[in-house]
């Protein structure tokens, strides 16, 4: 939903950091650095490493990561020398292993009975990504290639290749905020260190976006939501514009960018005095976190999307509950941008058993992976029907009516079309 006003995809995070450090956010990010002495992190070696699993990364659950790839690879700016044909190959041909890698939910169904186990039909692929390494040649082709761009783009300063925004793109910015958030709770000082420091940039780059696109709300899903009326809202995303058209109702289900924590006390503080840079510089250059067995550090208050939450303050506590509540009152859901992954799997677990009533109408531009997941979780067999609505392809499968659409090209008319066809 945050997309079309200018914001990245999560898979697109990492490069849009790199950026803002280096730019409006350098001098705000000087002194949170300042904060963590011996950082033990940057952003290329890390997309460096990350670029070695190129294929898991392709092949994962996010569909939006190969399909941004793809559009990096098949660039004129890409080059046509030996490695850019190679690197697009390379893609090329992950993409056709994912298309055959994927299982339709008459495959599951079908797999299940052949094992006598009807009851389990969660497979979705043939092959685990997660396990997924290439050979030595395609993996040598990929790191050099990588180490290259990163040399280059370093040594031009602000110069900036599409292999290198290749680089930055392999890496997910949840994954990694959700790898160092457990270092609070496992007594890990780097990875304390790290996620105090990845938390607060990312928080600031929210902050700074917020106040660019404020009066564009219009121009993106959050315009047509200001049109309906009578819904309930529960969003993932951590900008403040859910609760601006919603009156303050909002659902926050990862926190968001208007509070922060006290991880010592778990008190909850909002942030409404940091209003511009001066006011920034002045908040982190107060801050004497403390790392270690003991943690004493504020945070921010955004909750990264593990399958068990550690529990940071009470208020998540009420947030899970009213979602929870909405969930099992409503008697339709619209979904977008949402793809029911195994990492959310706590809120998957509240549509699981709370939605028992409810209707569902998914709209989503790549629907391959929630066409598979959302019938997992909601244990749901029927065979898929294909339909058309306002010009929409869509899908039918029992309860669950799916929409190949961007939900930022929708019209008023055409949500309300869709939602009396589900």
């Amino acid at each position: 939903m945050d997309k079309p006003l200018g914001f990245p995809l999560m898979s697109e995070v990492m490069g849009s950091l790199h950026d803002f450090k280096k730019g409006e956010g350098a001098e705000i990010e000087k002194v949170l650095k300042k904060k963590v002495p011996y950082l033990s992190f940057d952003f290329e070696r890390y997309a460096g490493n990350k670029g070695t699993m190129l294929g898991s990364s392709l092949l994962g659950d996010d569909p939006t990561v190969l399909e941004h790839v793809k559009q990096i690879v098949n660039s004129e700016d890409f080059g046509d020398n030996e490695e850019s044909r190679s690197l697009r190959l390379l893609v090329e041909r992950l993409d056709a292993i994912r298309i055959h890698n994927t299982l339709s939910a008459e495959d599951s169904i079908l797999f299940a009975k052949a094992i006598h186990n009807e009851t389990d039909r969660g497979a979705t692929t043939i092959l685990d990504a997660s396990a997924i390494r290439f050979t030595e040649m395609p993996r040598q082709l990929v790191r050099e290639a990588l180490k290259r761009a990163y040399d280059k783009a370093e040594g031009e300063g602000d110069a900036r290749t599409k292999l290198y925004d290749l680089l930055i793109t392999l890496s997910n910015f949840e994954e990694l905020l959700s790898d160092f958030f457990i270092g609070f709770f496992t007594k890990n000082p780097t990875a304390q260190k790290r996620y105090f420091y990845l938390s607060w940039l990312f928080w600031m780059y929210l902050r700074f976006q917020e106040a660019k696109v404020k009066n564009e709300l219009g121009n993106s899903f959050y315009g047509l939501l200001e049109e309906m009326s009578d819904f309930d809202l529960i969003t993932f995303n951590y900008t403040r514009f859910s609760r601006c058209v919603t009156n303050g109702q909002a659902t926050y289900f990862h926190g968001d960018s208007e509070s922060m924590i006290d991880f010592r006390t778990r008190r909850m503080k909002g942030v409404e005095h940091l209003k511009d840079t001066r006011e920034l510089k002045l908040h982190f250059d107060q801050m004497q976190p403390e790392f270690g067995a003991t943690p004493s550090v504020v945070l921010p208050g955004l909750v990264p999307p593990l399958i068990m939450k550690p529990l940071m303050a009470s208020e998540y506590l009420d947030w899970w509950y009213r979602a929870a509540k909405l969930i099992e009152e409503a008697e339709l859901i619209v979904i977008a941008g949402y793809s029911f992954s195994f990492p959310d799997e706590h809120f998957n677990d509240l549509i699981r058993k709370r939605a028992s009533g409810a209707k569902f109408l998914v709209i989503d531009p790549y629907w391959d992976s929630v066409c598979l997941n959302l019938p997992r979780v909601l244990d749901e067999t029927a065979t898929p029907e294909s339909l058309y609505e306002s010009g929409i392809e869509c899908r039918r499968m029992g309860r669950i009516l799916f929409a190949r659409a961007d939900s930022k090209d929708l019209s008023s008319q055409a949500l309300s079309a869709l939602i009396s066809l589900a």
